[in-house]
């Protein structure tokens, strides 16, 4: 099963804005028993929010007001739009009524064909539990918990005292194996095709650009050193011009201004379950270079997500659920995504102990990012700026649901680990392993 991220950006017209805002307030303060959308029903969401971005200027552009519909979904992409159109019908069409162009009352083809036309490309896509739809995380959860109910409640042997690992493991097996609704579990456990060889893939795609390098030298030295030459001085240019540019953004830099009401309106709505929810939306620096880096950068993030940071965490960090980075509006603003589980702090003292090289090549091409060097240093290290200035930038998420509120990305990698290795036999040392997951 394979995951994607849906990014959809409608315009809202300009005097449906209010109405919206206090429409989707009122689905998302009662995700649950709201009379509009029924989010139980979307089997094939992990994760979806509703957020309007205020009508702004940027460079003298005028952006209109939009609303942004993002999904972290299983399966195709028609599929889940399709799922979206006929479970939550009669909410959409309530929702984009409000928006520029929306055929009122629209069916369900024609719903989904109005959603299509607005999906926007994803930059860069990251998500931790790759091959894990909603349905097996939510078997696997309960596997996980039918095991310790047994063991707690319902075991003839209480008293483990004197018991090898494997003995009570092969109890655990046949109580799990003889449950009807454990009958999914019998079926060895596969990994995904890119958590097996991603690596292996990016290795490859790495060695065939030398070995096509190296045939060039062959065939056409000339030619391939006159290339080479110009790449280099492109490069070099390229770099002296964006060191230049650094220079100037340091010059100028201003910190981010605190705001009260900004901060209690967005911690409202945070810190509340095991997981939280990021909006955040910046204007990126003028010029093609400062374009060019940014798409660079967030191509080669969204490459070693797919391919080597697809076991459950991304450099190091273990708390995201799924994250994404669009850039919209013709390429003046980015706009990133982010389900974590923790507290807004903490996930951004990850960031900055963990991650800050990442974040700063990214964001130093956007405005009010704390001064950098060499792309990728000082930026985020300078924590309080950079976490001042990513509170700044930080929008309401107006309708936010999960799926799996109670699971933190540690317990659903811990809870697959416990069912890839339910069936087949082990040694002593391997059972107690096993054992020590539960």
């Amino acid at each position: 099963m394979w995951q994607a991220g849906l990014t959809l950006i409608t315009e809202i017209l300009p005097d449906k804005v209010d109405a919206l805002k206090a429409l989707l307030h009122e689905i998302g303060n009662d995700i649950n028993g709201n009379a509009h959308i029924d989010f139980g029903l979307l089997r094939s969401v992990h994760f979806l929010r509703f957020v309007v971005l205020d009508a702004s200027e940027v460079r003298g552009t005028s952006i209109p007001p939009q609303l942004v519909l993002s999904t972290n979904y299983d399966g195709p992409l028609h599929d889940h739009l399709m799922e979206l159109a006929t479970q939550a019908q009669a909410g959409l069409n309530r929702i984009y009524s409000h928006c520029r162009q929306y055929p009122p009352d629209a069916d369900p083809a024609t719903l989904a064909a109005f959603l299509r036309r607005h999906q926007r490309k994803n930059a860069a896509f990251y998500m931790s539990t790759m091959g894990r739809s909603v349905e097996q995380v939510e078997q696997e959860a309960a596997l996980y918990q039918a095991i310790q109910d047994y063991l707690q409640e319902s075991c003839p042997a209480q008293n483990w005292q004197g018991r090898t690992a494997t003995d009570i493991r092969k109890e655990i097996q046949d109580f799990i194996l003889s449950q009807a609704q454990f009958a999914w579990a019998k079926e060895p456990y596969r990994k995904p095709f890119l958590q097996k060889y991603g690596s292996w893939i990016l290795a490859g795609e790495l060695l065939a650009i030398l070995f096509l390098y190296g045939i060039l030298w062959v065939v056409a030295p000339l030619a391939t050193l006159l290339i080479s030459l110009v790449l280099a001085v492109m490069v070099f240019f390229y770099w002296k011009t964006l060191r230049s540019l650094e220079k100037s953004d340091a010059a100028t830099f201003q910190p981010a201004i605190k705001r009260p009401d900004q901060l209690a309106q967005l911690t409202q709505h945070e810190d509340y379950k095991v997981q939280n929810q990021l909006t955040h939306l910046v204007t990126a620096k003028a010029g093609r270079l400062r374009l060019f880096t940014l798409r660079l950068i967030l191509g080669a993030i969204n490459l070693l997500a797919a391919t080597f940071y697809n076991k459950g965490q991304l450099a190091g960090i273990v708390t995201i659920h799924f994250a994404r980075w669009a850039i919209i509006d013709g390429g003046k603003r980015l706009l990133f995504f982010s389900n974590f589980d923790g507290s807004w702090e903490s996930y951004l003292g990850e960031f900055v102990d963990r991650s800050a090289i990442g974040l700063t090549a990214v964001w130093s091409n956007t405005e009010g990012f704390p001064p950098t060097q060499r792309l990728i240093q000082q930026g985020a290290r300078h924590s309080v700026e950079f976490k001042s200035w990513a509170r700044e930038k930080q929008i309401p998420t107006q309708v936010w649901y999960s799926a799996r509120k109670t699971l933190s990305v540690k317990n659903i990698n811990n809870n697959t680990a416990i069912r890839a290795a339910l069936l087949g036999e082990m040694n002593e040392e391997e059972a107690k392993a096993w054992l020590r997951l539960l």
